[in-house]
């Protein structure tokens, strides 16, 4: 890329001269580099994240972004909130020269754990047996990954395939806890009190 200078003179027979205003051409081939520094193309568990866009270019003119509605005016970085599931955003900058450029980004959020709810034993309720009792209960997320269960805060069961099973324990009173967590480990708790 390079600055150029001209003017023009022009002569007649008689010798008369007359020169233009010396004027300037600068010749812009390089287009102008734009890139996310923030989000990356990863998973969130975050829902306010930065959005940060480098751009650089000799004769730069403007940047903007298409957040997949719209395109918005980008001045300095900034929090943003973006919705859950998976986003898009493309930016474009632009020198004076026209020269257009562009770089996208897709990341995914998931700031909501899963929820969970126990519909046996309930809440309260007394048994007069300490063996197989029931163990029913629901955990619902799009990206389920694992569930477990513990009474009274001690060993943690694992449950496959989100399964209702039944349990043993001893008499008395006794808190059951449920855990499920999601594949970017956003994790739930819910409990029951019960006695025996």
């Amino acid at each position: 890329d390079k600055t150029y200078f001209y003017n023009v003179t022009s002569t007649d027979t008689l010798n008369n001269k007359n020169t233009t205003q010396t004027r300037v051409i600068t010749l812009d081939t390089t287009f102008p580099q734009v890139t996310f520094i923030s989000p990356q193309n990863q998973s969130y568990v975050n829902s306010t994240i930065l959005l940060n866009i480098s751009y650089s270019d000799e004769n730069f003119n403007s940047i903007w972004y298409f957040n997949g509605s719209y395109n918005l005016t980008y001045t300095s970085s900034s929090l943003l909130t973006f919705p859950q599931g998976s986003t898009k955003l493309i930016a474009y900058a632009n020198d004076s020269a026209g020269k257009l450029n562009s770089s996208s980004v897709t990341f995914f959020i998931d700031s909501i754990p899963p929820s969970i709810t126990i519909s046996q034993p309930q809440t309260d309720t007394t048994f007069g047996t300490n063996t197989s009792l029931a163990l029913n209960f629901s955990a619902q997320d799009s990206n389920l990954q694992s569930w477990w269960y513990n009474i009274d805060n001690t060993n943690n069961i694992s449950l496959a395939n989100c399964a209702n099973t039944t349990f043993n324990t001893s008499a008395g009173s006794h808190m059951l806890n449920v855990y499920a967590n999601d594949t970017l480990n956003n994790i739930a708790t819910t409990s029951v009190n019960f006695s025996i």
